[in-house]
């Protein structure tokens, strides 16, 4: 809420420096693989940073800016895509973003409210949760929903998804 992103040290228990001073607040963050940069996705704006320089590399947003309450945020083993799952103004979506261009590649529409989302350790699968009680099973690379896995009752939904080191097992909780 403080309306910043920073690096930290973990041995110590203390901030490095400030990589950025947001809008508003920031709602997700991940690192990518090569700990270069930083996906921030904060209200209406995301943004990758450079670790380094803390400077910003890449801003989605015009037609396609997302209010960004209950989002998530990873990047795909790649480095040069990341996923963002948020509220797009007309519909809660997951998109597969070109993290230098800023190129939004393809969509997964829900009917409801994103509550979680792994992505398979070759970043090719990623499991979404929604508040509907579903899990989507989506090919990223295909931009195809291969499966649903609903769970037993309308009240349940998973908050919490994760895959297995070889991406055969999917645990939710």
């Amino acid at each position: 809420d403080d309306r910043t992103v920073r690096l930290w040290d973990v041995h110590r228990a203390r901030p490095l420096r400030v990589l950025l001073t947001h809008e508003g607040r920031v709602h997700a963050a991940a690192l990518a693989p090569a700990g270069d940069r930083a996906l921030v996705v904060g209200e209406e704006l995301v943004r990758v940073l450079d670790i380094a320089e803390g400077a910003v590399c890449a801003t989605f947003g015009g037609a396609d800016e997302p209010d960004c309450e209950g989002c998530v945020a990873r990047w795909l083993p790649d480095g040069r895509r990341a996923l963002v799952g948020a509220w797009w103004g007309d519909a809660w979506r997951v998109a597969l973003w070109n993290t230098a261009t800023g190129e939004a590649l393809r969509w997964l529409d829900l009917k409801r409210e994103i509550t979680a989302l792994a992505l398979a350790p070759d970043g090719r699968l990623c499991a979404v949760a929604s508040s509907d009680g579903a899990v989507r099973l989506w090919d990223v690379e295909l931009g195809a929903t291969l499966d649903v896995i609903d769970l037993d009752t309308s009240l349940d939904f998973a908050t919490a998804l994760t895959f297995a080191p070889d991406g055969a097992t999917l645990l939710a909780g």
